[in-house]
């Protein structure tokens, strides 16, 4: 009878039209998800029918009035949206296409762990105060969730002709990991006078929903308000408040081209969310240690680097050069990165060739049924740039480093591709569906 309270508790507050219009103002053209009251394990839906034909969206009243119908199992709770906003969203393939992308929301998220609201209202300041820095104000607004916070940059702040040259994801990706590198050292120093865990993550990714206005936390019952960098001061956790909230929504508010310069430095010193791999999550706070890291969570490591490090191993299986196979390794995660970019298909068969020879006055090898150009050193390059064994050791190598040794995740990588028959080697689609896709997002996971 409790349980039955509660939930008509939630369904009584999800009725209030104030509470269904900011919903669905935000959610319009995003790709929604769903979660239920607290389990043992978090359950959440994101598509229309078991058969993940139809992703779930919410545009209407009725959406909302059909997901308490058809999920009444789950108890539904908390509502959450993309931080992107699609063209199309009629299947799950439109998902997956860079190109599908209208317009992205920079989202800075803001924890404490042992901390109150009001330690986590001091590192919002300071990103707030460095985005002004930025030129960019009058379209940021604070999402409180209930249990921390997150900073959010409207996405009508980037203009048409910004986004006509950068993919959103991309420009969204950089401001967010661009302004969190300068504050990095405050972050730092905040925690160490407050005496409590703060942090600061870009969770900006091509899949990850975050918590839409007025919506119930998941656990507590509190609602996620909405404030403007003015009423940071003022904050108090009673503004989340299930009976009245206190909800500004002005989250609405933008200027055009407000982040457009801030997006074009950052894209000058950050890769693009597609060029850096989509796995990467930058952390800035203290912890135990209280230095800035990069979260060695699980895919730490990105698709970038497992990309070249498995194309390397490869090489290497197939022809035993070490030095060739670092090469060719970074420029088929270069190729991918590239080709994912633009939405490109990438696993075209072609037809073998000899390892090497003249066309127009370029060198190209041929990897099985894979093609690449050589320079005339005989390392490969693309766009008009030499991949060289150093250049793999900086990019990759480096960068495995900060989580596992090398040299092991080396002798895993030869161990798992060269479990593989040689045709399926020697086949670039082969190769990229049956070995590389399946492993992308947990391949070093317990390295």
């Amino acid at each position: 009878m409790l349980a039955y309270a509660v939930v008509l508790s939630v369904k009584d507050y999800y009725a209030r039209r104030d509470v269904r219009q900011e919903i669905i103002d935000f959610c319009r053209g995003r790709w929604a998800a769903l979660e239920g009251e607290e389990a043992e394990k978090r359950t959440f839906i994101r598509y229309w029918h078991r058969g993940r034909s139809k992703p779930l969206t919410i545009n209407t009243e009725h959406d909302i009035d059909e997901i308490f119908k058809r999920f009444f199992w789950l108890k539904p709770r908390t509502f959450y949206a993309s931080a992107g906003i699609y063209k199309s969203l009629a299947n799950p393939q439109a998902l997956e296409a860079p190109d599908n992308i209208a317009a992205s929301t920079p989202t800075f998220d803001v924890d404490c762990e042992r901390g109150g609201f009001k330690d986590v209202m001091s590192v919002v300041g300071l990103v707030v105060d460095e985005l002004a820095k930025l030129g960019i104000s009058r379209s940021v607004y604070i999402l409180w969730s209930g249990n921390g916070a997150h900073v959010r940059i409207h996405e009508g702040a980037f203009s048409r002709g910004l986004l006509q040259r950068h993919n959103p994801l991309d420009a969204a990706y950089a401001i967010v990991a661009y302004v969190l590198k300068r504050i990095a050292k405050n972050v730092e120093q905040l925690s160490k006078e407050r005496g409590v865990s703060l942090k600061v993550e870009n969770l900006m990714d091509i899949k990850r929903v975050f918590t839409a206005p007025l919506s119930l936390h998941r656990r507590l019952d509190l609602a996620a308000v909405c404030l403007k960098p003015n009423e940071i001061n003022d904050f108090d956790i009673s503004w989340a408040s299930l009976e009245s909230p206190r909800h500004n929504p002005a989250w609405r508010d933008f200027s055009e081209g407000e982040a457009d310069n801030a997006a074009q430095i950052a894209l000058t010193e950050i890769p693009g969310y597609f060029a850096a791999a989509s796995e990467v999550r930058l952390v800035v706070g203290e912890e135990k240690t209280g230095a800035a890291r990069e979260s060695p969570r699980v895919a730490a490591i990105g698709r970038f680097q497992i990309m070249a490090l498995l194309q390397a191993a490869r090489y290497y299986i197939l022809f035993g050069d070490l030095d060739k196979a670092k090469s060719f390794g970074l420029n088929r995660a270069i190729f991918y990165a590239w080709a994912k970019k633009r939405g490109t298909a990438t696993t075209r068969r072609r037809e073998a060739t000899r390892p090497a020879y003249e066309t127009r006055e370029k060198l190209v090898a041929s990897v099985g049924d894979e093609q690449a150009y050589l320079s005339s050193e005989g390392w490969f390059t693309i766009g008009g740039d030499v991949q060289t064994p150093r250049d793999y050791d900086r990019e990759i190598v480096s960068r495995i480093e900060r989580f596992i040794p090398y040299e092991e995740a080396w002798a895993k990588a030869v161990e798992y591709v060269r479990s593989f028959d040689r045709k399926v080697l020697e086949s670039q689609r082969d190769f990229y569906e049956k070995v590389y896709q399946p492993v992308r997002d947990k391949f070093l996971r317990e390295a």
